[in-house]
């Protein structure tokens, strides 16, 4: 006999004066308790992974799984990303000014040799063309 279950979710928030053990703690065993009144098992458990949630979620409910917010995931990750990015950037334009200055002298350097001896070489030709 196949028995259909019916869906509870049951969405539970408070807002915290602290992140503290303790305080933590105590929101999850009144979570548990309103669920027991609602007679709704606890089958899992979303927060945004702090430590002292997922420390208090193991020891207060240690068979029930615990996963991370979707939000805080992306969040968290798209952070690093931009962290990440932030630092590359920063490299990329140390690393282009310094070129930029050495382009520059070269590009003078060929301009006075013009001047003064009117032709190039073929070696400072193609040299000039690969770096403008």
């Amino acid at each position: 006999m196949i028995r259909e279950l019916k869906k509870q979710r049951v969405w539970f928030a408070e807002p915290l004066i602290s992140s503290s053990y303790e305080e933590i703690r105590k929101i999850i065993q009144r979570a548990k308790d309103l669920a027991q009144q609602l007679n709704i098992p606890i089958i899992g458990w979303v927060s945004d992974k702090q430590e002292a949630f997922v420390t208090m979620i193991a020891e207060e409910c240690p068979n029930i799984p615990h996963r991370y917010c979707d939000n805080h995931f992306i969040r968290d990750l798209a952070k690093q990303i931009l962290e990440n990015d932030s630092h590359a950037r920063v490299k990329m334009r140390r690393k282009i000014r310094g070129i930029r200055t050495i382009e520059k002298e070269i590009l003078t350097e060929l301009d006075q040799y013009k001047e003064k001896e009117g032709q190039l070489t073929y070696k400072q030709q193609t040299y000039a063309a690969n770096i403008v």
